[in-house]
């Protein structure tokens, strides 16, 4: 059985059994995702979703493929500023009058990962990367050196 084969099966079954338990959870009510005993579910979603961009990259000419290449590529940086980027959801959408866990979630993804990811883009172009510490090459020394 070809490996691209055996991680779609895999991808499917994780995915499925992800959204099942997300649904499973809602449903009884639990308020917090961070709690302990949420951590097997996260790790199933994780592998899914690894899984899943595995199998859309391994094409030369998937779109969507290619996006999650870049993303991986500027993962580092998304990962650090989405805490910054994900404080800003409960708040705006508190004084928009929205309810709606879904459209929390559509927006923590799209804020968390897009704009930390356009950040880090406006912030390469203009040359502070290395300051704020995504390119080691570029770090500005703190210490004179000494001769």
């Amino acid at each position: 059985m070809p490996e691209r084969l055996k991680a779609g099966w895999f991808c499917g079954a994780a995915l499925a059994v992800w959204v099942a338990a997300c649904a499973v959870v809602y449903h009884y009510g639990v308020k917090d995702p961070t709690i302990l005993s949420m951590l097997p579910i996260s790790i199933i979603g994780v592998a899914g979703l690894a899984s899943a961009s595995l199998n859309l990259t391994r094409s030369s000419k998937s779109v969507i493929g290619a996006h999650f290449v870049k993303m991986g590529d500027a993962s580092l940086p998304i990962f650090l500023l989405h805490s910054f980027t994900l404080a800003l959801i409960p708040r705006a959408m508190r004084s928009l009058g929205v309810q709606s866990p879904l459209i929390e979630l559509v927006a923590g993804l799209a804020i968390g990962v897009y704009l930390s990811w356009g950040i880090y883009l406006i912030v390469m172009k203009i040359g502070l990367d290395g300051l704020l510490g995504f390119n080691a090459k570029k770090v500005p020394r703190l210490v004179a050196k000494q001769r």
